[in-house]
C-alpha cells in the first residue's frame, strides 16, 4: 500500500481476488495512482440529489413504479 502525502489516502497497489464458486482468481495491480483533489464546490455538485419529490418513485425490488406505503392510524399515547 502506499499513501498519498497530500491527502493521507491509502491506496492499494495490488488487489487479489478470489471467486470460488466459479473458480476464477483475478490480481488487480494499482501502479501510479495519483489521488484528484475536487474543490468542495464540484464536490456538493458530484455527490448531492437534487429535490426528486416531483417525480414519480420507482420499486427496484419489483421493478415497477412504486405505490408508495398507506398512511395508518395506529394508537399511542400522548405525554
Amino acid at each position: 500500500m502506499q499513501q498519498n502525502k497530500e491527502t493521507g489516502a491509502i491506496l492499494p497497489q495490488r488487489i487479489k481476488i478470489i471467486w470460488p464458486e466459479e473458480k476464477m482468481e483475478m490480481v488487480l495491480r494499482l501502479n501510479d495512482m495519483q489521488v484528484t483533489t475536487i474543490t468542495p464546490d464540484r464536490a456538493d455538485r458530484l455527490f448531492s440529489r437534487g429535490d426528486l419529490s416531483s417525480l414519480p418513485g420507482f420499486d427496484l425490488a419489483r421493478w415497477a413504479p412504486d405505490q408508495g406505503a398507506p398512511i395508518q392510524r395506529t394508537r399511542g399515547v400522548a405525554p
